[in-house]
């Protein structure tokens, strides 16, 4: 059985193979969101006309009114809020993250949780970074500043720092202040507009608000001299543990006095207060994100990456914070941790506990949480925390509920055997176990909405030809140009149908069709493979139920049956697939000569050719009953063949085999072999009768089978030339081939009709769009395969 190790390999692989996919896709959308721009543009040009009643378009309006619905129905669907650009705009969003997470040869595992639940001590205890440096993890309030990823590398230590734009943190703040101050405006241009903030000009009810303001207010406003050359600043690479803890902690804290550090009373592990101290930073306001690069003590995987999140609990920063959890659980991770450090003191899980998990299932309640988050109750066996005797209960009251979490589990953070075995190991087992199945998920839903962007794409298509078409045959030259083009057609059509009808199936109907004759004469050469088994006779004699007659008729109901199987398959294997094969050249006639494959379909790329398929989407979506009822008829025609010969053909095999038929008093022959003897002999005796009979059943079977080969060049032949008349005959099937043609005249007869010179004048611009639209209306470019 595959390591873990190379599960995780195997995962990797398969998530890069849908690379060229997806980026694929997203070229795609972005042509269309490309192609939406210039039909806007177009729009407006035509909204100008009709509004100043003058130039080609708004004759053409004018002319034809319900043109003008069409279009404000285009508009409604090209608009930025439209649902089309909404959801390519989604899509577009899905397919970043795929792209990310399937482009990473990485599998990610985030940390999430309180503040102050010991996130930073588990990651330390995996990835083996101890220092408070790098992993800050303090006693006391939250100490991660800046999220961070750890990535597993062989290579020496270091840090890489990515800070925050300007324009990005000015956003932020303006936020912030939107809620403090709903209704007082703030000009946030700068980093030096914060100076200006009065903490005197906030009040609120909130005690949680009041509490997020003053934080804000105290390390934003007041320190801004700290982080502001950082904003918009370049990657930075540390490789000092004494710097690192400058830019991705909130504070550092020391046993001893030290310079620039103020001495803080705290609590220590007796129950009492020790003094330890401290110096604030600020730095971490600016830091987007940091890359820690180590090699990790706990995991073997050079494909494992760990992911810390900041706490939430940090008021200064609440919804931001909480956000950026969701996001990293929503886009950036494959399996996640929830831990939480129960109070020493309590057997009930904290209110804020419930209210994670809850936010959990709502907001992921599509990526089935359940599979790929765990929860993790952290154990303190020492000092003022100790709440080794509360754990215990803490879990079977979280286990009584359902949550949505694969499993949960008590572990020591502090114990790197007990993380290793208890966490590490099982998570790496759920991830290899349930991260295909996920990823195979993304890929679906991505499919899916591929798909309706498609079928809103291929509407919109619609629409813009219902433009064209809606003002075709207005004039004169345009009229003639039709009937020229359906005389054009009926000389390509009606031809064609004749050579397959006359030179192709009538030459043939009166010869045997050679696959069935080959076919039946092959079962009669090969009837002895119809005899029963000689153990089964053996078998028979030996349990001496009953005689050798009784066994013969018991034998020769078993070969009687045998002989049907084989000539039953005669309609599976040879006639099925010819019949199929007569009405895909009745396909194919329409589809060429008779010009309906240039005729785009949602559900079917019509440069797949000609096919089975694509006469049912054509029916399905352009030549329906309702539309165009006497053609969609001749059309269904094709489809509704069903010839088979399994009825005529068992008549005439039942008369042929009366030899072996019980039920034939007349023809069958009864058991006429030796009837005593051993076992051996009785058996031989049997199987001797039954072979016997076999070359008498070739005759009979030989005399009738010939007609056979001769049924199928019949029907073949006299469907195809029904199908002729229906269409070359039949006056009220022409009335609606003219009514379909002249409803797609533009779309098959496009460059013609182009020509024309106040067509080529009004449409020239549109005609181009329409085009630029067809091309792009592949439906494999909008989907995902997976």
């Amino acid at each position: 059985m595959p390591t873990i190790t190379e599960q995780i390999e195997q995962i990797v692989q398969k998530r890069q193979k849908h690379l060229p996919g997806i980026l694929a896709q997203k070229e795609h959308l972005e042509k269309v969101i490309a192609q939406l721009e210039e039909i806007d543009g177009l729009l407006d040009v035509i909204k100008q006309e009709c509004d100043t009643k003058q130039g080609a378009y708004y004759s053409l309006i004018a002319e034809n009114p319900k043109i003008e619905k069409i279009l404000e129905n285009i508009r409604t669907e090209t608009k930025t809020d439209g649902e089309l650009r909404k959801s390519i705009r989604k899509q577009l969003e899905n397919l970043d993250v795929l792209s990310k997470r399937f482009g990473r040869d990485t599998i990610r595992i985030a940390m999430i949780g309180e503040e102050r639940q010991g996130k930073s001590t588990f990651l330390r205890s995996i990835s083996g970074l101890k220092s408070d440096k790098v992993i800050p993890a303090y006693d006391g309030g939250s100490c991660t500043g800046a999220a961070s990823v750890i990535h597993n590398i062989d290579g020496n230590f270091r840090v890489e720092i990515e800070f925050f734009s300007l324009e990005e943190f000015l956003t932020s703040v303006r936020e912030k202040m939107s809620r403090f101050f709903p209704d007082k405006h703030f000009t946030i241009n700068s980093v030096d507009d914060l100076k200006t903030i009065d903490s005197a000009d906030f009040s609120s009810s909130d005690n949680k608000l009041q509490d997020e303001f003053n934080r804000f207010f105290n390390s934003y406003c007041q320190h801004t001299e700290e982080y502001r050359e950082l904003l918009g600043h370049h990657k930075m690479t540390l490789t000092e543990e004494e710097e690192v803890v400058k830019y991705v902690a909130q504070y550092d804290r020391r046993e001893t006095p030290k310079e620039g550090f103020y001495p803080k009373e705290v609590d220590d592990d007796n129950d009492g207060k020790k003094t330890i101290y401290q110096k604030d930073y600020y730095r971490y306001i600016a830091v987007k994100h940091a890359d820690i690069y180590k090699k990790f003590e706990n995991i073997d995987s050079r494909r494992i990456e760990l992911v810390d999140t900041v706490g939430l609990g940090d008021v200064s920063n609440l919804d931001a914070i909480e956000e950026a959890m969701f996001e990293v659980l929503k886009k950036d991770c494959d399996a996640a941790v929830d831990i939480y450090r129960p109070d020493p003191l309590a057997e009930t899980i904290k209110y804020m506990q419930y209210d994670i998990l809850e936010k959990i299932r709502k907001q992921l309640v599509n990526r089935e949480p359940d599979k790929w988050i765990v929860y993790v109750i952290n154990k303190v066996t020492s000092g003022r925390g100790n709440n080794s005797s509360k754990v215990g209960r803490i879990l079977e009251k979280y286990n009584s509920s359902k949550r949505p979490t694969a499993w949960a589990k008590i572990i020591d953070g502090f114990d790197d055997e007990d993380v290793k075995q208890h966490l590490v190991f099982p998570l790496l087992d759920l991830i290899t176990t349930n991260l295909p199945y996920l990823d195979n998920n993304l890929m679906k839903d991505a499919q899916e909405q591929g798909e309706n962007i498609y079928s809103l794409f291929f509407k919109l298509r619609d629409s813009m030809e219902k433009v064209i078409s809606g003002s075709s045959l207005k004039s004169p030259a345009e009229g003639k140009l039709f009937d020229q083009k359906m005389r054009e057609l009926y000389e390509t059509l009606f031809p064609a149908l004749r050579i397959l009808d006359e030179e192709n199936y009538q030459k043939r109907r009166k010869q045997p069709c050679r696959p069935v004759d080959e076919q039946i004469q092959k079962i009669i050469n090969n009837l002895y493979d119809a005899l029963p088994d000689r153990k089964t006779i053996e078998h028979e004699v030996d349990l001496g139920r009953l005689n050798s007659a009784g066994i013969f008729d018991q034998i020769c109901n078993e070969l009687y049956n045998n002989i049907f199987t084989k000539f039953e398959s005669v309609t599976e294997d040879v006639i099925t697939p010819l019949r199929e094969n007569v009405k895909l050249d009745m396909i194919k006639c329409i589809f060429d000569a008779g010009k309906m494959g240039l005729i785009p379909l949602r559900n079917y790329s019509i440069e797949d050719g000609p096919s089975h398929e694509w006469l049912d989407c054509l029916l399905a979506e352009k030549i329906t009953q309702g539309a165009y009822p006497e053609l969609y008829t001749v059309l269904d025609y094709i489809r509704s063949y069903r010839f088979n010969i399994e009825d005529t053909i068992e008549y005439d095999v039942a008369l042929s085999v009366g030899i072996i038929d019980q039920l034939n008093g007349e023809e069958y022959m009864p058991y006429r072999g030796k009837a005593t003897g051993n076992v051996s002999e009785r058996t031989d005796a049997i199987f001797q009768e039954l072979f016997n009979r076999i070359i008498f059943l070739q005759n009979n079977l030989k005399k009738v089978m010939h007609t056979f080969a001769l049924m199928p060049s019949m029907s073949f032949a006299a469907r195809i030339q029904k199908f002729r008349l229906r269409i070359v005959r039949n006056e009220a099937v022409e009335k609606d081939m003219r009514e379909f043609y002249r409803d797609n005249c533009y779309v098959i007869w496009r460059d013609d009709f182009n020509n024309i010179e106040e067509r080529s004048i009004a449409f020239g611009k549109w005609n181009q769009l329409c085009t630029a639209m067809n091309e792009l209306c592949r439906k494999d470019s909008f989907i995902l395969t997976h």
